[in-house]
């Protein structure tokens, strides 16, 4: 039997201790429509659990101040929440560790955007009927989709196909041209663009492509969109006579800075 499944009516805890690890998965539940709470400690996440009724629960197994595996039992005593857990461990010995403690669905750090709406949907699924095989919903209706890998900078992460984007935890509520510009940018860090190449480049479709003055309006609202609220370097910079690039300089040292900092990367990669 094959099931195609709306998040809409489902509701999911994330775990996890790093904030810009829990924005992200809560981003990505909710734009398939789920109603998403999220936290970064045991004890929150049991209060939670005493209140709510979750169709699933995202945790992470390597947060930095306890053991996410402790939790599996007590969510277990949830019935018919499912569980899908997740590290950057990707030794097969920890997946079977995950699975007997109790996990509907393991995977392993980085992980796409599709892959944990998928899991979360599959384990879901399970649940209400082992016997059902989950299709993702790629028809659904949406803003045009990128496609392309998921791109990490040290607070900035962008997800082209599911068109989410995340700066210093927290989500960014972007246009459609200002997110498609943001991606040409930060696809290509350390290259110089001009303003006729980046609207060359982001807007291939004569119909769609703006006015070069609406280009450098766009740039403008990105570094204020983008940018940290202390005073530094902004993302993009200016180069006089030529244009803008994204500065590489601010990209600590790519996947492994990202592992430090997400503590193994929950991310959609």
């Amino acid at each position: 039997m094959t099931i195609q499944i709306d998040m809409s009516d489902r509701r999911v805890l994330v775990i996890d201790d790093d904030e810009v690890a829990r924005a992200f998965a809560s981003a990505v539940l909710r734009s398939e429509g789920a109603d998403v709470d999220a936290c970064g400690d045991s004890r929150t996440a049991l209060e939670y659990l005493d209140v709510y009724r979750y169709d699933a629960v995202v945790l992470d197994l390597n947060m930095q101040s306890e053991d996410g595996a402790s939790l599996i039992p007590a969510i277990r005593a949830r019935q018919g929440t499912a569980v899908v857990t997740h590290s950057a461990c990707d030794a097969s010995a920890f997946a079977v560790m995950a699975l007997k403690s109790g996990s509907d669905e393991y995977c392993t750090k980085p992980m796409t955007a599709r892959e944990l709406a998928l899991r979360v949907e599959m384990a879901i699924e399970r649940r209400c009927d082992p016997e059902a095989e989950v299709v993702a919903a790629d028809d659904r209706p949406s803003r045009r989709r990128l496609g392309g890998a998921v791109i990490f900078h040290d607070r900035l992460i962008l997800d082209p196909y599911c068109r989410i984007a995340i700066a210093n935890g927290v989500e960014l509520d972007l246009t459609d041209a200002e997110f498609d510009l943001l991606v040409t940018f930060a696809a290509s860090p350390g290259r110089v663009f001009s303003a006729h190449e980046l609207r060359e480049e982001t807007w291939p479709s004569d119909v769609e492509r703006p006015g070069l003055e609406t280009v450098d309006e766009l740039v403008s609202q990105l570094r204020r969109m983008i940018d940290p609220p202390s005073p530094g370097r902004s993302w993009i910079q200016t180069v006089p006579g030529a244009g803008y690039r994204f500065d590489r300089r601010r990209q600590p040292q790519g996947e492994a800075a990202l592992e430090e900092n997400i503590h193994g990367v929950a991310s959609l990669r």
